[in-house]
């Protein structure tokens, strides 16, 4: 499974209620840090600052590059879960696109591509 980053997303998603969800990405480093995008579109870190015993103060990252970041919700219908994936690109901190990765389940060798 490996070391991941925690992100908080802010900035609107193409599913209001995605907003609300805490996601994992291992595309900054995998340090156990806590990100989160702004409203305004801007990249955040929470450094991990309890382990030189300080605060953990929001501090902007100038990260330029790609970010995927993903997590899954309990699909009380069928007992499941639904994965979600997004993917957006920083340029000096700030969000230049964003969008929706499609999600691929398999079946009994049917592999079917799902985005709602």
């Amino acid at each position: 499974m490996g070391m991941f980053d925690y992100l908080k997303c802010n900035y609107p998603l193409s599913n209001p209620e995605h907003n609300k969800l805490e996601f994992q990405t291992k595309s900054l480093g995998s340090t156990m840090e806590e990100y989160v995008i702004l409203e305004n579109g801007d990249l955040t870190c929470r450094r991990n600052s309890w382990k030189r015993g300080g605060t953990r103060r929001l501090a902007l990252c100038g990260y330029t590059g790609m970010v995927r970041f993903y997590t899954y919700i309990n699909n009380e219908k069928d007992d499941g879960f639904r994965w979600v994936e997004y993917e957006v690109s920083f340029v000096e901190g700030e969000i230049q696109t964003r969008r929706r990765l499609p999600i691929k389940y398999s079946w009994e060798n049917e592999e079917k591509e799902l985005i709602d």
